[in-house]
C-alpha cells in the first residue's frame, strides 16, 4: 500500500512516499468464507541481502556513468556561465539560507516594530 504526500510538517511541498509493505501473506484458511490468515515470511538471508546490494549498487553506478557521459556532450549543463543561470542559482542559494530573528526575506532588513 502507497500513500503519496505532498508537504512536510512546515506545509512545505516536499513530495514523498509512505509505503506500508507486510512481512508475510495473506492467504485463505480452510472455510472459504473465513478471513484470510496472515503467515509471516521467514526474514531474508546474508546472501539475499548481499545479492540485493550488489545489484543496486550496479544499477546506480550504471546511471551514474550514463549521466556523466550525457554531460560530458552538453558542457552548458555542467557548468551554467550565463547571468541568468548565475543569478538563478544565487536566488536559490539565498531561499535556502536561514533567515535571522527580526529580518524580513523581502529586504533582509530589521522589522519595525509595528509589523511584528
Amino acid at each position: 500500500m502507497t500513500f503519496v504526500r505532498r508537504f512536510a510538517g512546515a506545509i512545505q511541498l516536499f513530495p514523498h512516499l509512505h509505503v506500508a509493505v507486510p512481512d508475510g501473506l495473506f492467504v485463505p484458511g480452510q472455510d472459504p468464507n473465513a478471513p484470510l490468515a496472515f503467515e509471516p515470511l521467514p526474514p531474508p538471508a546474508d546472501d539475499d541481502i548481499r545479492l540485493l546490494a550488489v545489484r543496486v549498487a550496479t544499477r546506480l553506478h550504471d546511471l551514474a556513468t550514463r549521466r556523466i557521459e550525457e554531460a560530458q556532450d552538453k558542457p552548458e549543463w555542467l557548468w551554467p556561465k550565463s547571468d541568468d543561470a548565475l543569478l538563478y542559482g544565487a536566488a536559490l542559494e539565498a531561499l535556502r539560507m536561514p533567515r535571522q530573528a527580526g529580518t524580513s526575506r523581502r529586504h533582509d532588513r530589521p522589522r519595525s516594530p509595528s509589523t511584528r
